[in-house]
């Protein structure tokens, strides 16, 4: 889940012990799509786009949470806040029944794989449309994003390191948006999937490079700077 928190500030180590970023992170140096006019609009609504952005980012993580805790037959512990525990009750609902309908059969959940680069968190793994194997994740935002398949892209190309024989069975990728209302979902054939484990590759090289330079010249850090 990139848009909603998850993932973004988690710590990853490597085999050596080494700091590595999130697939998440990794994928948060790219520039959204209009994200200028986005936070002029705020301005014009006298919105503050940093408290925006946390809150949405506390309720896509809450949402996450009560998801996991649903997988884990383990009961949620209510949010402190009335208007964001009751948001986050209102789209688990939508969770739950979009569940019911699709009636996915689990094969992974919420599981970590890290290789020698970076690391990442699988919101599911699972059987879908006559026993296809789907790996598939949860948003919050209101529409499916490109950036939401390159994330998967990031996403297939640690299972192909970690699990390689799992890799070669998966049939599909699957982004589930739970919006407010309803979800929305899209679905991409893994042969469809290699441009954007290319294109994730690529934005690593962008990162570890970015990186450097903001480390070496300016003494700071993507993670430092807090790029979501």
């Amino acid at each position: 889940m990139n848009d909603n928190g998850k993932d973004v500030a988690h710590t990853y180590t490597n085999s050596d012990g080494k700091e590595i970023p999130s697939v998440t992170h990794i994928i948060s140096i790219i520039k959204k799509k209009n994200i200028t006019g986005w936070a002029n609009y705020l301005g014009f609504k006298h919105i503050s786009v940093k408290n925006y952005i946390n809150e949405k980012a506390i309720l896509g993580t809450l949402v996450h949470e009560r998801i996991e805790k649903f997988f884990d037959n383990e009961e949620p512990e209510p949010y402190f806040d009335y208007s964001i525990n009751q948001q986050v009750n209102a789209r688990f609902d939508i969770f739950k029944a979009w569940y019911d309908s699709a009636k996915p059969e689990r094969i992974w959940e919420e599981k970590e794989f890290t290789n020698d680069k970076y690391g990442g968190k699988i919101d599911l793994l699972c059987k879908m449309y006559d026993d296809k194997i789907v790996l598939l994740d949860f948003k919050t935002s209101k529409a499916v994003r490109s950036s939401h398949f390159l994330q998967l892209g990031g996403y297939l190309n640690l299972i192909q390191d970690c699990e390689p024989e799992m890799y070669k069975k998966i049939d599909l990728c699957q982004i589930v948006a739970i919006t407010n209302c309803k979800v929305v979902q899209e679905v991409r054939p893994i042969e469809l999937m290699k441009k954007y484990q290319d294109a994730f590759n690529d934005a690593y090289e962008l990162y570890v490079k970015w990186d450097r330079i903001l480390r070496e010249e300016w003494n700071d850090s993507l993670r430092d700077l807090g790029i979501l």
